[in-house]
């Protein structure tokens, strides 16, 4: 460094020669250690980290009751469907065996319903026929009246014309 440079140019290095000292120093501070806390800022974070794990352990609590909760409701709904089956199922072999027996006795039915409409009708025939008996006599009789009336008037007739002869 010689007496030939400008002392413009011994004062930047200088000045680059101090700032390269104070780096490290900058560095060190930078990378120290903030304050201590205090203890009311200690206290609240051991308030808040217990506060979160009494919260975290409520919440597992809860969710293992409300699944031993939802596990009972399963296993009753499952015995009564258990048991709803089972007697469905008696049911059904109950129902389907009346329905093959009554398939099978159905000829029998159909037998006795012909045999009751045959005498139906033997029963009824002679009925009708008294019907139609009582309503021919009906007729006679009117027929007869009928006639009774006319020869009550025509024997005047019958003398006008003898008279007349």
């Amino acid at each position: 460094m010689g007496i030939l440079r400008s002392p413009s140019k011994l004062l930047k290095r200088k000045k680059t020669e101090e700032e390269e000292i104070e780096k490290p120093e900058s560095e060190v501070a930078a990378v120290n250690i903030p304050p201590a806390p205090s203890a009311t800022e200690l206290m609240l974070r051991g308030e808040r980290e217990k506060s979160q794990t009494a919260y975290q352990r409520a919440q597992k609590a809860e969710a293992a009751y409300r699944a031993k909760k939802q596990a009972e409701r399963a296993r009753v709904d499952y015995k009564s469907s258990k048991g709803h089956l089972k007697t469905s199922c008696m049911e059904l072999k109950l129902g389907l065996k009346t329905a093959f027996s009554s398939a099978r006795s159905s000829p029998a039915v159909l037998k006795e319903r012909q045999h009751n409409a045959g005498n139906r009708k033997v029963v009824k025939k002679p009925e009708k026929e008294e019907e139609k008996m009582k309503k021919l006599a009906d007729k006679m009789k009117k027929a007869e009246e009928e006639k009774a009336k006319l020869e009550a008037e025509a024997p005047p007739a019958e003398e006008e014309a003898a008279a007349a002869a």
